[in-house]
């Protein structure tokens, strides 16, 4: 029989993505708010789920600093009352959450899922409390944890940083930059779903970080897409040094490993974005 999952967040992009990839189940998603309970109520009535895959939630970090209270409410308190629901109607026994990298604090080394927590962002803050709800109710729903370092998307919201970017290079000659001096951990969209599946047959649980284990330094960004534009930029000011890079050894002791460069990952960025220019024109 087709296993039915129920999901949050089915809208955005990587629930959207999700939904298209995982063959052989039936998604049904849920509309309402995530921050009223009698729509989760609503929603769950009388369901029972193989799993949830619970991605409903409040990006990019600037939107989360702009309103932070409302966040606030989707990011965590949507995430405490869909547990709560799910564990009074006995809906699920397998619950995914999808956290952030945001959790962590920057560090020089890679970071497992046994590093400091110490959010670098409001984001991360939210997320981190519906981490630490979420786990307090594991001896009655299995809760499984992902925590998702830099990925990107063509339809992601600009204020990202290769939406941004690469916004910059396709509308400016010359390109003036600053705040470039990080690292970051940037998977493919394709591989986090992969991951994803994986967690969901196996039925794990616990915490996962989902990385290449990588380090990119933005810099290289901006030369492949100043070399793809044929177009020269500045560094205004050069910043002190960030780094946020995963340690995947746990994930990838279940079988999974990361298959996409960031290479790979600006070029598919570029053909969809260009897709979608012409299908616009």
């Amino acid at each position: 029989s087709i296993k039915l999952i129920g999901i949050t967040g089915s809208s955005g992009v990587l629930g959207s993505y999700i939904k298209k990839q995982i063959k052989n189940v039936k998604f049904d998603c849920f509309y309402g708010d995530i921050a009223k309970k009698k729509d989760i109520g609503t929603w769950l009535k009388g369901k029972k789920f193989d799993a949830i895959f619970h991605f409903a939630a409040v990006v990019p970090t600037s939107k989360v600093e702009n309103n932070y209270n409302r966040s606030r409410k989707v990011n965590y308190l949507g995430t405490k009352l869909l547990i709560d629901e799910v564990q009074k109607n006995n809906t699920t026994k397998w619950f995914l959450f999808a956290s952030t990298s945001h959790v962590y604090k920057f560090s020089q080394k890679k970071i497992n899922e046994k590093s400091i927590v110490m959010p670098i962002s409001k984001y991360g803050l939210t997320k981190l409390m519906a981490e630490k709800y979420l786990l307090n109710k594991r001896e009655k729903v299995n809760i499984c944890i992902i925590r998702i370092f830099s990925y990107t998307t063509f339809n992601q919201n600009i204020s990202f940083f290769i939406p941004s970017i690469y916004k910059k290079f396709l509308s400016n000659s010359l390109i003036q930059l600053d705040n470039i001096n990080h690292i970051r951990d940037f998977i493919d969209i394709k591989d986090i779903c992969s991951a994803i599946k994986l967690l969901y047959v196996k039925k794990s649980k616990g915490i996962y970080n989902l990385g290449t284990g990588k380090k990119i330094y933005l810099i290289r960004i901006v030369k492949y897409l100043s070399n793809l534009f044929n177009k020269k930029y500045v560094i205004n000011k050069i910043n002190s040094r960030t780094m946020h890079v995963a340690d995947i050894k746990k994930i990838s002791r279940l079988g999974w490993k990361p298959k996409r460069s960031i290479e790979e990952i600006l070029r598919t960025y570029h053909l969809n974005v260009n897709t979608k220019l012409h299908s616009i024109n």
